[in-house]
């Protein structure tokens, strides 16, 4: 009996050392640019430099992403690593210069974007605010996106 109880055992932690291993997080900057639900939680992710970073609200998720951005369910999100939301006020700026860039503020630094077609890899289609220059040169920069 004593044999028995040792085999489940040591089935049951092999098989908790299995389950761990297949949940250990990692970036993944392949995914960039996606947005995903886990379709477990209401929580929506986007990924940004591999890691998934939680859209706080619906008003940020439209503000930044535009009406209708393409949101796919994929459950295995949890298995990326997790980064700084998207916080709450995080939004398109550009100067009010005739040509000038746009960035994405978040969390109080700016990131630039260089083209509209990393714009687009990333699905930042929200509206674009322009606000005086003087307000872009106040905030330090961030990571280019790429």
């Amino acid at each position: 009996m004593r044999f028995f109880a040792y085999k489940v055992r040591a089935a049951a932690q092999a098989q908790t050392q299995k389950s761990e291993i297949n949940y250990i997080s990692k970036p993944e900057p392949k995914l960039n640019g996606q947005i995903y639900s886990d379709g477990i939680t209401t929580k929506i992710w986007w990924i940004d430099g591999g890691l998934a970073r939680w859209i706080v609200d619906e008003a940020t998720y439209h503000g930044v992403f535009g009406g209708s951005p393409n949101k796919i369910l994929y459950p295995s999100v949890v298995n990326i690593t997790e980064g700084a939301n998207v916080a709450d006020g995080t939004e398109l700026i550009r100067g009010d210069q005739d040509t000038a860039p746009i960035y994405l503020v978040n969390q109080g630094t700016k990131r630039f974007i260089p083209t509209e077609a990393i714009k687009s890899k990333y699905q930042l289609f929200g509206n674009v605010h322009t606000v005086a220059q003087s307000v872009v040169s106040n905030y330090p920069d961030g990571p280019i996106f790429t």
